[in-house]
């Protein structure tokens, strides 16, 4: 054969080799652009994932605090007009628990970004009507909250978590009992309320008093109200001069239209004419 033919036909081929190595390579690397993930950005990592809020641990005992703490991991602010929302996980369902004590307020807050906010609850809530607060029982609980981001807002979930019941404290008198704790039978049990009728206890004077007040009741009952005495008043409904140390006030149902024994015009108008 012609060498000057042999020549071409060897460039023709070898070119030809050169072209299909490199429009292969091509389009390997083009297939895996397309297969390559894009970095996380704000855009594409869920909201729940970038603000949270938990709980220190899983699992409490009875009045044991539980630790709250919401993170923004975001590069800006978020906010809160309102608390962290106590659940409790019965018949099938999350019911939120009003009046929910914490030991620090967070009724409304912004948290900076890649800042966090921790408050504590001490397991209590105040009852509808009530005076003082009670403790939850036992039980599956979250957090929730709604936090602004925007134009939008957004429910945030925390973890869930176990209050257990609280377990009996044996006793053989009233200073073995936790605070607001009495003994009885051997066994520490709440203090309880006032009765209709019956009296506030004075105001302890001493440290003995002041010790002995953390195991008596001191709140009247639900539905009660605490008012003066009849004999703290004079014909004219003035206070009459204190002397000595006298009673404290009687827990009264005043206003349910009937005047009873502690109540007169000048502590229960409403039902003493």
């Amino acid at each position: 054969m012609n060498p000057k033919i042999l020549f071409g036909v060897s460039l023709v081929i070898g070119l030809s080799i050169i072209i299909g190595v490199v429009l292969a390579v091509g389009i390997l690397l083009w297939n895996n652009l397309l297969t390559i993930t894009p970095a996380p950005t704000e855009s594409t990592i869920p909201i729940e994932q970038q603000v949270t809020i938990a709980t220190d641990k899983t699992e409490y005992k009875g009045e044991e605090a539980v630790k709250i703490t919401i993170k923004n991991n975001l590069e800006k602010n978020i906010l809160s007009s309102c608390c962290p929302r106590i659940e409790k996980f019965e018949d099938s369902k999350w019911k939120t628990i009003t009046n929910v004590a914490f030991i620090r307020d967070v009724s409304s807050f912004a948290i900076l970004p890649k800042e966090g906010y921790s408050t504590n609850w001490n397991q209590r809530y105040l009852k509808e009507g009530a005076s003082r607060t009670s403790k939850v029982p036992g039980g599956k609980y979250r957090i929730s909250i709604e936090i602004g981001l925007k134009d939008c807002k957004q429910t945030i979930y925390s973890n869930e978590f176990t209050i257990k019941e609280k377990r009996n404290i044996s006793c053989s008198n009233n200073f073995d009992c936790p605070s607001q704790m009495k003994c009885k039978n051997n066994i520490c049990v709440n203090v309880g309320c006032i009765r209709e009728g019956h009296r506030t206890p004075i105001t302890a004077i001493s440290p003995e008093g002041f010790e002995q007040r953390k195991h008596i009741a001191t709140e009247c009952c639900e539905g009660l109200k605490a008012i003066s005495p009849p004999d703290k008043f004079d014909e004219d409904c003035n206070f009459k001069p204190r002397i000595g140390v006298s009673g404290g006030d009687v827990c009264a149902n005043c206003g349910n239209g009937v005047c009873e024994s502690w109540e007169n015009k000048c502590n229960c108008s409403e039902d003493c004419k």
